[in-house]
């Protein structure tokens, strides 16, 4: 760790203060970017320290409702046991926050044999982090006399683990049985804080923090009170609220069912939703209303809040919306006005208002990422309001195409020629052998391996498709929201 990475207090008190400080604004910045975030606490006194002056100071100026907790390490002891880094982390913080009970996830111990509950636990993480390494948005861990963080003690072959991200392991002291995360496993997260009380510790060569030197590295930062063993001058007890029920048995059930999806269609037509399992398989009944006319973007925001009002909990929402979506941008939406939606931010609208992560694609590549096969090049098209498309090649979404907007046939769009009002003007004979004609052109020019089509108006084709074609069910508008978050 460089010099800048390292302040240094002049006793324990303001040394809390200031951690506390840190962590809430990195906690406030996080959910304002991501719409929740993750945190994982260490034990000790001095974090114990630390968590007093959040849950005085910061209660009411940091979004608890959207933090998830987790645990750097654990004493392999009974949840209610004095010893438990859980237990000190509910009594002297989560007890006193609006943190949801869900959100908390404490490590199994006390209950099952040490190597199966580091599995268990690695498999609750891997449901929150789809990735090769958890990214928790902040570590907060501390150091203990033999520089041991966490439960990584020097010279343990712990220190050596490359692919588990949670193992159990044995201290030098009692209780000697330890889960912990990994140390990759800690050092890919986006902040860490190291928060130390003592001048004996302000420059632990040994500790295996030292060895954080990795390109992928955290931001650390190593906060240090220099009087020994000196306590923070605010009181141990401060007036707060009654603690909150906490039932780990039913955290550990939440998690091994994954989280939930709100899958959310955006027709020219119709809006649609449901919530998905971790699978996306349909966890709740399908609900629509039409779309609003002239539906500009707060009208939109509206109607999504109230087409989900019917559905239960989840954790994170996945938008397929009719036109060019870039980073949650709309850059186009024709049956809307694009000039009225260009610009718009509609991810980070929807963060805003449903309080949950949100992310955004164009609807025919939501619908095709339900559908492909993952092998060769594959066109998925969309026949509703207007024409929708996606490319993929060897299940990888390729730029998007906006088909609709293209001339076909005299002058005419894809969206004039095929699109619903077009059906409706020149009837569905005539609307079939439009779709035969433009079907001949797509497989010319784009020479797919397999096309899918979808949409509304697909079930109302009726000549034969060749071998390689086939009708998809509309639902793939919603079931392929949980692709987003793969």
């Amino acid at each position: 760790m460089s010099a800048a990475d390292l302040r240094v207090f002049a006793d324990a008190g303001a040394l809390a203060s200031a951690a506390a400080r840190d962590v809430a604004h990195v906690l406030v910045a996080a959910a304002r970017e991501y719409g929740s975030v993750s945190m994982a606490l260490a034990g000790g006194r001095t974090p114990r320290d630390l968590y007093r002056c959040l849950a005085v100071d910061h209660r009411d100026d940091t979004p608890w409702d959207r933090v998830h907790v987790y645990w750097s390490d654990e004493r392999d002891v009974p949840q209610d046991d004095d010893r438990s880094n859980y237990r000190m982390a509910r009594e002297s913080l989560l007890d006193h926050v609006p943190v949801r009970p869900e959100h908390v996830h404490p490590m199994p111990t006390g209950l099952s044999e040490p190597g199966q509950a580091a599995a268990d636990y690695e498999r609750t993480l891997r449901v929150r982090f789809d990735a090769e390494w958890p990214r928790f948005d902040i570590v907060l861990l501390g150091i203990g006399d033999d520089g041991h963080t966490a439960s990584l003690f020097p010279r343990s072959p712990t220190l050596e683990e490359t692919s588990r991200w949670v193992v159990a392991t044995k201290a030098p002291v009692e209780p000697r049985g330890r889960l912990t995360l990994t140390f990759p496993a800690l050092t890919h997260a986006m902040a860490i804080f190291v928060v130390v009380a003592g001048s004996s510790k302000a420059d632990p060569a040994g500790s295996p923090l030292s060895r954080v030197s990795h390109p992928n590295r955290a931001r650390t930062r190593r906060l240090v009170g220099r009087c020994p063993g000196c306590r923070p001058s605010r009181p141990a007890e401060s007036p707060m609220k009654q603690p909150r029920s906490h039932a780990p048995r039913g955290q550990r059930a939440r998690a091994r069912a994954g989280p939930r999806t709100l899958a959310i269609d955006v027709g020219g037509t119709g809006l649609k939703a449901a919530i998905l399992d971790a699978e996306g398989r349909l966890i709740s009944d399908r609900v629509r209303v039409p779309t609003p006319a002239r539906c500009p973007p707060t009208v939109l925001i509206r109607a999504v809040a109230e087409l989900i009002a019917p559905l239960g909990a989840y954790d994170r929402v996945s938008v397929g919306f009719p036109g060019v979506v870039r980073d949650g941008v709309v850059r186009t939406a024709p049956n809307f006005g694009s000039a009225r939606w260009r610009g718009f931010d509609l991810a980070h609208a929807l963060t805003r208002a449903l309080e949950r992560p949100v992310r955004v694609l164009n609807d025919a590549e939501v619908q095709g990422l339900a559908v492909i096969t993952g092998k060769g090049v594959e066109l998925v098209i969309t026949l509703g309001t207007g024409v929708g498309s996606a490319l993929f090649r060897d299940g990888i979404l390729m730029p998007h195409l906006e088909l609709s907007q293209h001339p076909v046939r005299g002058g005419r769009t894809y969206d004039e020629y095929l699109g619903d009002r077009a059906r409706k003007r020149v009837g569905t004979r005539k609307w079939n052998r439009r779709v035969r004609r433009v079907l001949g052109i797509l497989e010319t020019v784009v020479n797919y391996d397999r096309l899918h089509i979808g949409g509304g108006n697909a079930a109302r084709i009726d000549f034969p498709l060749g071998r390689r074609v086939r009708v998809v069910e509309n639902t793939a508008g919603l079931l392929g929201g949980v692709a987003l978050w793969r």
